[in-house]
């Protein structure tokens, strides 16, 4: 029976293990290609104290437990031998059938890494910081933004198929670019909405150019088009007459012969309809009925004023003030202190009869009817709302004697 080996603390050494005379330790295997290869490390274990002056390292029997899982995960040894250059390379190989200025910007990512060191690295040696590093030294070196950007979108999905392929375990590109560079890219506005304007002016005004006036492309003929567009499939529908549509004066605003005339932003026509829904908005008994057994709820809850009545008229602060009222009351089918709800509207002293019965399905319907509305309906809902319990008596507290 063969004595078994040992290093010189006297520890059984496994197979494919061996200590050198220096005190180093190998490990020898065949990779996934059938190839011998060897690893060292100056310590067997993790445990194990690092030699003076040595370089510390994973210890031998950690880097065995590395390499076991790459051989069972069918990890190709090494990366395949690969370059950062040579990777990119085969990824673009593959992308066949793309416009000229797409294969241009391909060839403009490539013609970098060539140029750079990083290019030359083993595929399998690129840690996410080196990663990170690269892209921050590119911008050092005066890249600017957008050609960072351009590059990490080539080499991110690269090294993405490496890991596909098993070449690699991670793809070290995996991160948010905005953390690692600065992002210096300017938006440049081709024409000012004031230079807009003066053009236009003088388009309109000038005998020649007046007649070319309507056909001037803008942003603004945007917003013209789009209100005829609406305008006309309103026409064809024949269940609708164009006549009773309530939005009527918005489209019309929006087809104004004059840019001046029309709105200024797609954001002004947002708010121009939002208005129009509290405006012209038809209240229906279902819409009637949550308001009223909520309101009247409080109302009759609601017995006086200790002060001059100040009320909440922020419906966000309304909403959340609800919302809190309901999640303190979260296992109960009625609210147990009415001043929770109540003080969601009223901002002053106040007293009230806790003997008025509130559900929490009264609040909760119509705080979901609430919020279900646009915030110029919810201003409106709970201006109204305040008129309501405005007129309640204000009794102020009795001087205290001062014996």
């Amino acid at each position: 029976m063969s004595e078994k080996r040992r290093d010189n603390r006297n520890r059984i050494l496994r197979n494919g293990e061996s200590q050198r005379k220096d005190g180093r330790y190998a490990f020898k295997y065949i990779d996934a290609t059938g190839k011998p290869q060897f690893v060292y490390s100056w310590k067997l274990e993790k445990t194990d104290k690092l030699p003076t002056g040595k370089r510390d390292d994973l210890s031998l029997r950690e880097k065995e437990k590395l390499i076991q899982k790459d051989i069972d995960d069918q990890i190709v040894p090494r990366g395949g031998e690969m370059t950062v250059e040579e990777l990119v390379r085969k990824y673009l190989m593959q992308k066949t059938g793309v416009r000229h200025n797409t294969e241009a910007n391909y060839n403009f990512v490539l013609n970098i890494i060539k140029k750079e060191e990083f290019g030359k690295r083993r595929i399998d040696k690129v840690k996410q910081s080196d990663a990170k590093c690269w892209l921050i030294k590119l911008q050092q070196d005066g890249r600017g933004y957008s050609s960072i950007h351009s590059i990490r979108g080539v080499v991110r999905p690269a090294f993405q198929m490496a890991v596909d392929d098993d070449l690699i375990r991670k793809n070290p590109f995996e991160f948010q670019l905005a953390t690692v560079v600065v992002n210096d890219s300017v938006t440049r506005e081709a024409i000012t909405r004031k230079q807009e304007r003066a053009f236009l002016e003088f388009v309109a005004s000038d005998k020649h150019f007046c007649k070319y006036y309507d056909g001037i492309y803008t942003s603004l003929t945007d917003m013209f088009y789009l209100a005829e567009l609406f305008g006309r499939l309103i026409d064809n529908a024949g269940s609708c007459d164009r006549t009773d549509f309530s939005y009527n004066d918005i489209l019309n605003k929006m087809m104004e012969k004059k840019p001046e005339n029309r709105f200024e932003s797609f954001a002004a026509i947002r708010e121009a309809i939002g208005k129009h829904d509290f405006l012209h908005m038809q209240i229906s008994d279902e819409d009637r009925e949550i308001y009223q057994k909520f309101t009247c709820l409080i109302y009759k809850s609601l017995t006086s004023y200790m002060s001059e009545p100040r009320f909440n008229t922020d419906c966000a602060i309304f909403i959340s003030r609800l919302e809190k009222a309901l999640t303190t009351n979260l296992f109960e089918t009625v609210i147990q202190k009415n001043a929770d709800v109540i003080s969601s509207v009223v901002d002053c002293g106040y007293r009230y009869n806790n003997g008025v019965n509130i559900s929490n399905k009264t609040v909760r319907n119509f705080l979901d009817w609430f919020r279900a509305s646009t915030p110029q309906s919810q201003a409106l809902v709970l201006n109204n709302f305040i008129a309501k319990i405005s007129d309640i008596e204000v009794i102020k507290p009795d001087t205290e004697l001062p014996f």
